[in-house]
């Protein structure tokens, strides 16, 4: 199914256009699964919002260039391995809700001056998990 420019396999997103020009992308509570690789290379994309998500897969938005924010809903499970790295212009990630999260060690792979925004619940996870080459700021807030 093609809908607005996204290629999805019933609740799967499989992939995004990277040219197609469009600063900021809301995914609709219909998808829960984004593909490995689905946003990879976009070029134009700025924010992404997802409104229910649970997994976020491998390199789903790796070397994204133009992307800023990520707004992630309190529905998602899981962060897979580079789904954020190399995207040079990713500055803040808010994180709603405060259940239970799996990241890969790597999903923010290569990023300075990231600021994770977080509830308080997930504040405390935040303390002591581990991302490689990433320099993150932990703002507290209910989101």
């Amino acid at each position: 199914i093609v809908e607005d420019g996204l290629v999805r396999d019933g609740k799967i997103l499989l992939r995004y256009p990277p040219a197609k020009n469009v600063k900021k992308v809301v995914v609709p509570s219909a998808i829960t699964t984004i593909e490995k690789g689905a946003f990879q290379d976009s070029s134009f994309i700025e924010n992404v919002v997802f409104e229910r998500v649970e997994t976020i897969g491998e390199r789903a938005f790796f070397a994204s260039a133009s992307l800023k924010q990520v707004t992630l809903p309190e529905t998602l499970l899981k962060i897979d391995s580079e789904a954020f790295a190399h995207c040079e212009h990713l500055t803040k990630v808010v994180l709603k809700g405060s259940g239970s999260l799996e990241i890969a060690p790597n999903a923010f792979d290569n990023r300075e001056n990231l600021t994770l925004v977080v509830s308080p619940q997930r504040a405390r996870d935040f303390a002591s998990h581990k991302l490689f080459n990433c320099q993150i700021k932990i703002e507290v807030q209910d989101v």
